[in-house]
């Protein structure tokens, strides 16, 4: 709910998941009770306290119909069965067809819960994915119709003059760059890669936008 002692741990999550690339959707608890939970694979909570009983119920749900749930220390003891995989940060169980992740301590590292959350979501759920570049953030907005924008800004001297590699999961027919001040976009070449498409982008210096369709 990002206020009181929620305030800080929520939004410093919120950064440091855009950090890592992950893309995510916010949902206000106020709301969570009738949120469509089947556009997610997995969901984020660790408010201080429980939840509603409804909304507990519902979060325990998701993860038994095969979602990843990471929670906060006060989830202890709700359920799902050790799965025998040691971790120093969560306690990781099997809950139904999905994983019950509870943290073990009740200040947890806000970087640790989006490491640990891409981890247990596995990079198999990855939507794209990015190379030979360090300090950037990216926005990747896709609409039904088979096209997207992704927009990426780079902090470092690394990739200004480099050709950095981004991997989609969908797989695009065409694509083409527009950076600061140009006044027509530039083609850019696809290739089919692990079962998703590959372009090659020459350098980010500093701001790119990549149109797909």
């Amino acid at each position: 709910d990002f206020s009181g002692e929620n305030q800080v741990l929520g939004t410093e999550v919120l950064n440091l998941l855009t950090r890592r690339n992950l893309p995510y959707l916010i949902a206000h608890k106020s709301k969570a009770e009738t949120i469509n939970l089947e556009r997610f694979k997995a969901i984020v909570c660790v408010d201080v306290g429980m939840p509603s009983t409804a909304l507990r119920q519902r979060l325990l749900r998701f993860a038994e119909q095969g979602g990843v749930l990471l929670v906060g220390q006060s989830w202890r003891g709700e359920g799902g069965v050790p799965n025998g995989q040691p971790h120093p940060r969560i306690d990781s169980r099997t809950l139904g067809k999905g994983k019950f992740a509870v943290c073990k301590t009740d200040s947890p590292d806000p970087y640790m819960v989006a490491r640990d959350i891409h981890a247990l979501l596995g990079r198999a759920n990855d939507l794209l994915r990015f190379w030979n570049i360090e300090a950037f953030v990216s926005r990747y907005a896709a609409a039904r119709q088979n096209a997207a924008l992704l927009q990426m800004t780079n902090f470092s001297r690394r990739g200004r003059d480099e050709r950095i590699t981004v991997w989609f999961r969908e797989r695009y027919r065409s694509a083409r760059m527009w950076t600061i001040g140009s006044e027509t976009a530039q083609p850019l070449h696809l290739r089919l890669e692990n079962h998703g498409i590959e372009i090659e982008i020459p350098g980010v210096s500093p701001y790119v936008a990549i149109e797909l369709s």
